[in-house]
């Protein structure tokens, strides 16, 4: 009889181990799997921004487009991620090409980054060289968050001078005001 009663003792045990084994590795692979979904999510929407400043800023750029013009251009995010909310945070960079720096090519990077968790993407797309940033801090998304393009007409409300007419000007806009 002892045996029997150590056997069942140490595949109950076994069964145990086995069970918490099972849960810890579901729950591993669920994580994983959570990650990676929202990074993709995040990777997509900081794309699609990038994508969004890059036309924007060829149709501004267009000769067709006047001196002094104001565009407005609605960008449509999802105000959540996954759940989450986030902000977006826009740098510009010249171009290295090794050592040397293309004056004639800015690189916009966005980066946007989950608030209340963790997780963040970026992209970047190129421009020309007439381009002024004037949004300088992250932005939390909004509903009606929008793009405002100023083909140097002077002054923007709360937004320096541009310095010649040949800079594209932009900056984010929440709730038809525009972000500093």
């Amino acid at each position: 009889m002892p045996d029997v009663v150590i056997g069942n003792v140490i595949l109950t045990v076994a069964l145990a181990i086995a069970l918490l084994l099972f849960v810890a590795a579901s729950s591993g692979i669920s994580l994983i799997y959570t990650v990676r979904t929202r990074g993709e999510l995040l990777q997509s929407v900081a794309e699609q921004i990038a994508q969004i400043i890059q036309q924007s800023y060829l149709v501004v750029n267009n000769s067709e487009i006047s001196v002094g013009s104001n565009v407005t251009q609605v960008l449509g995010l999802p105000v959540q991620i996954a759940g989450y909310g986030y902000t977006i945070v826009v740098k510009t960079s010249p171009l290295l090409l090794g050592n040397t720096v293309d004056k004639h090519v800015t690189v916009i990077t966005v980066t946007i980054a989950l608030t209340g968790t963790y997780g963040s993407a970026s992209s970047s797309v190129l421009l020309g060289s007439n381009v002024y940033w004037y949004t300088q801090t992250a932005v939390t998304v909004t509903q009606g968050l929008g793009l405002l393009l100023d083909k140097c007409a002077g002054v923007l409300p709360n937004h320096p001078i541009c310095q010649g007419y040949d800079v594209i000007g932009f900056a984010f806009l929440v709730n038809s005001k525009a972000v500093s």
